[in-house]
């Protein structure tokens, strides 16, 4: 479980001043900003101080694909009592995620296995979806190939306990934009946390 900060007294969509980094880091750096992004998904709004969110808090999140194939998956493959788990899958919910890391930070390069977590829940920008990793000593939000689905891509289905609504605007509509691929069940996120990233 992961408690998100009320976006008007925290807002973790941005940066975060070098004095926190240091504390996880060991050193004082300033967070990587890619200067095209957009304010982001706001999936918690502001009023209360703290927000709970069911999602994966290790380092590693779920290899499933690129964000065109979580994207333009199927609905049931990744729908949880009624609620679409991509939908929290922002850079918000990821920058709570990181505070609350400690210094076990999700995508880290000194991780056993570097990777980087995918904001499908996000807008494409300029056509590049936006992801999220630690690498070269800093905490970096960035945009890259939306086809891009490597080993280290993952993703972290997220549900808070009021639901989100889908930003189905950032989703590929035709169905030749995704290549076919199985479709996994809820319970094969579950196995996959207990299993090597």
């Amino acid at each position: 479980m992961l408690l998100v900060p009320d976006p008007a007294k925290l807002d973790t969509r941005r940066p975060m001043s070098s004095d926190v980094r240091y504390d996880q880091l060991g050193q004082a750096t300033a967070d990587a900003f890619d200067d095209r992004l957009t304010a982001g998904t706001l999936g918690i709004g502001p009023g209360q101080d703290w927000t709970l969110v069911a999602t994966v808090i290790g380092p590693y999140g779920i290899s499933l694909g690129s964000y065109e194939h979580v994207a333009g998956g199927p609905l049931e493959a990744f729908t949880v009592a009624e609620h679409d788990t991509r939908a929290l899958m922002i850079r918000q919910i990821w920058g709570a995620r990181v505070l609350q890391g400690g210094r076990t930070l999700p995508g880290c390069e000194a991780n056993d296995h570097w990777t980087f977590t995918l904001f499908v829940g996000e807008r494409l920008i300029d056509g590049c979806a936006e992801s999220g990793t630690v690498l070269q000593g800093k905490v970096r939000f960035r945009l890259g190939k939306p086809a891009r689905g490597i080993g280290p891509a993952r993703i972290a289905p997220n549900r808070s306990p009021t639901g989100c609504a889908m930003n189905t605007a950032s989703l590929p509509t035709s169905p030749t934009a995704c290549p076919p691929q199985s479709s996994p069940s809820p319970t094969t996120w579950v196995h996959s946390l207990d299993s090597e990233p």
